[in-house]
């Protein structure tokens, strides 16, 4: 419970905040939030010497029907979930040091998603020293509240790289965007330096071209009626090395096992007046101890605004497992569904409904059960009904 407090006391805080700051009514605040919501995103305070503090999150909250031969006796499988609830805060100390954190509470705990440090140096350069998303795939760099369906593909959540902790340098320019890491490797989120699933080092790298259109516009999918044309080409290579290192499990010296990642990724992002479009190709060479397994797969999105506040959209996305692979059957899922956004061209709060068929036996495949992506072990075809309701703050 008392993780629950502040979120519950800002989210009352911001509740209230219309009334106290305006006339004795909530004009003025729900005019300021319509005019400005493509870009609200958090509160802030700040001072005339560029010091800043935004307090900023976000909440989903979903129902969920599921069926799968996985569930046993049962057919259908329903209830809600909230699978992320994040607050945290960002700012600058002064025109050259910033910072991010942000926890995440789903679940009734609270686990760190970002933490980091950034310092900007000359010539639009940033460097980046903590926890943070590695600069990998393309549907990972768009957060989990600005995403078109209610959850990123399979494919993403089997090929992304997640978090890790490490330093990144940043360049970015009018047109180009170039990010490196030199991090303990995919998806080591809040492990110790001695943990046996960090890596002995990861190198990661993304490039991103600006062929059309401006940076902004690409924080989603989305392609506003009216708003401008949009296209950014990217691309993104990793490599990582764990053999026989040093580490601790449970308190006891022990080694890690043999983990080497070769990975590269490609993808071309789409937005025109009332249209959009994702398209991203992964592969990965893994070699470990029981094997070295080499998989690939795509990522194929489209969405269409048939009313200034309504996009109906589809994906298909695919999973091509190594024949080497004891479980190597291939994954592939389709996705399709509606957004209505309260707010036009805003995510501030926003409603989705969609429905996700796993055509594949992922009993058979490389991929495990995720509550996140609403997948369970079955030896036959899955579906799920999803409805989600999304609020920034």
């Amino acid at each position: 419970m008392q993780h629950i407090t502040p979120l519950a006391l800002l989210l009352a805080l911001s509740l209230a905040f219309p009334t106290l700051a305006s006339d004795g009514t909530e004009t003025e605040f729900r005019s300021l939030l319509m005019d400005h919501a493509a870009s609200y995103d958090s509160f802030r305070i700040a001072d005339e010497n560029g010091a800043s503090l935004d307090i900023t999150g976000y909440l989903l909250t979903r129902y969920l029907v599921g069926r799968s031969s996985g569930f046993g006796e049962k057919d259908y499988i329903t209830g809600f979930d909230q699978p992320r609830v994040r607050l945290g805060a960002k700012g600058k100390i002064n025109d050259t040091f910033g910072f991010k954190v942000i926890v995440d509470y789903a679940g009734g705990g609270a686990a760190l998603t970002d933490g980091y440090i950034a310092v900007k140096l000359d010539a639009g350069m940033t460097l980046y020293a903590g926890q943070y998303l590695l600069p990998y795939t393309r549907e990972q760099d768009v957060s989990s509240s600005r995403q078109t369906a209610v959850e990123r593909s399979v494919a993403n959540s089997f090929f992304t790289g997640d978090r890790s902790q490490g330093v990144m340098l940043e360049v970015k320019r009018d047109d180009w965007r170039w990010r490196g890491s030199f991090s303990d490797g995919f998806k080591s989120t809040n492990n110790e330096y001695l943990a046996t699933s960090d890596a002995d080092y990861a190198l990661t790298t993304r490039f991103e071209y600006l062929v059309d259109g401006s940076w902004g516009q690409f924080k989603d999918f989305e392609g506003w009626k009216g708003g401008e044309k949009g296209l950014m080409l990217g691309g993104a290579l990793h490599y990582q090395s764990t053999t026989d290192s040093a580490a601790i499990s449970g308190g006891t010296p022990t080694t890690t096992s043999l983990d080497d990642v070769f990975a590269f990724t490609l993808d071309a992002s789409a937005e025109f007046s009332g249209a959009s479009a994702l398209a991203a190709f992964y592969y990965q060479d893994r070699e470990t101890s029981s094997g070295d397994f080499t998989d690939m797969g795509f990522v194929l999105q489209g969405g269409v605004m048939v009313a200034d506040q309504t996009e109906v959209f589809a994906r298909w996305d695919s999973i091509l497992s190594d024949s080497d692979r004891a479980a190597n059957d291939d994954v592939n899922v389709i996705t399709a569904g509606v957004n209505y956004f309260f707010v036009p061209e805003s995510h501030a709060l926003k409603f989705t409904l969609d429905v996700q068929h796993v055509l594949s036996d992922l009993n058979d495949g490389p991929v495990g059960t995720s509550s996140k992506r609403t997948i369970v072990a079955s030896d036959d075809a899955q579906t799920a009904l999803r409805a989600q309701f999304v609020l920034i703050f």
